[in-house]
């Protein structure tokens, strides 16, 4: 796998209790680069050291918004009815319930839904699963499959189905991978996150820069621009939001924008041959109006 690809989130693995120099347990999302990570959740429980990692992810939408969707990276115990783990999926829950937004769940989860995804035991497990989906309204993508088999489909070398195994162990001698594509729908009570949207460069002439003897012209751009704000109440704006900042910044834009090509003016097009022709492909006009804007600088 290409790592440098990936932005790496470890919950490093416990130390064993005693004189002990082993470590138990431990988990790793990989997330890649071109995803809008918002941030990573800090586990504080104790029961979730060592098995579990929280990120908050901005998944775009198609109309340049995005939506936050938090997956958590599960390392769960075998034995969840022992006393060193049978906190773990009380505590899962009660940090999945309080998840605002969209979720999803992948890793060793050590759990089947139903008797038939192992051949023998896991019977604690299955109930503090199936307990869980019950209490976070979750649903175990295995189970949308009626025609698993643990013969075929095992994600443990044990042949067992291992529940919502999105990912398993990769490079473990007992375990293989398994790849899951989800296609993610925003919620109601998702935030609403605007995205900048990528800018396309005017295909006009960039503006002119007044020489020594046109200095009149900086005077004449603060005239312009305070004679503009004057008929505006934006200096009264209040900004607490993404959406009230956008708004201030692009009125603001548009006003200084329009009064510097009344200031100054644009520089003329020396080119005959960008006159005689004109460009109607839409990525070259952008490319050509960025390199104006720099004044043919390459």
């Amino acid at each position: 796998m290409p790592n440098h690809e990936y932005e790496v989130f470890e919950e490093p693995a416990v130390k064993c209790q005693g004189n002990s120099h082993f470590y138990k347990w431990g988990t790793v999302i990989g997330i890649r680069k071109d995803i809008q990570i918002r941030q990573r959740l800090q586990i504080t429980d104790s029961a979730l050291k060592g098995r579990v990692v929280a990120i908050d992810l901005d998944i775009q939408t198609s109309d340049g918004k995005a939506f936050t969707h938090r997956i958590f990276g599960v390392y769960a115990p075998w034995d969840p009815g022992h006393d060193s783990s049978n906190d773990f999926w009380p505590a899962l829950t009660q940090l999945v319930v309080q998840t605002q937004t969209s979720w999803s769940l992948a890793g060793d989860l050590n759990a089947t839904v139903t008797a038939n995804e192992r051949t023998s035991g896991g019977a604690d497990a299955r109930l503090q699963f199936i307990k869980f989906l019950d209490n976070v309204n979750g649903i175990d993508l295995w189970s949308l499959n009626p025609d698993r088999n643990r013969t075929y489909d095992w994600t443990c070398k044990s042949r067992a189905i291992d529940a919502n195994a999105e990912a398993s162990l990769i490079g473990s001698l007992y375990h293989r991978a398994i790849i899951r594509h989800l296609i993610l729908k925003p919620t109601h009570n998702s935030s609403n996150i605007y995205l900048p949207q990528r800018v396309l460069f005017s295909n006009k002439p960039r503006i002119k820069f007044p020489s020594s003897s046109e200095k009149h012209r900086h005077q004449t751009f603060r005239t312009l621009v305070d004679a503009q704000l004057e008929g505006t109440n934006l200096f009264n704006t209040e900004v607490n939001d993404n959406v009230s900042f956008t708004k201030l910044y692009q009125q603001l834009g548009s006003i200084i924008n329009t009064c510097t090509e009344q200031a100054y003016g644009r520089v003329r097009i020396s080119r005959p041959e960008l006159k005689e022709k004109k460009i109607t492909n839409l990525a070259i006009q952008s490319q050509i109006g960025f390199i104006r804007s720099i004044g043919d600088a390459i």
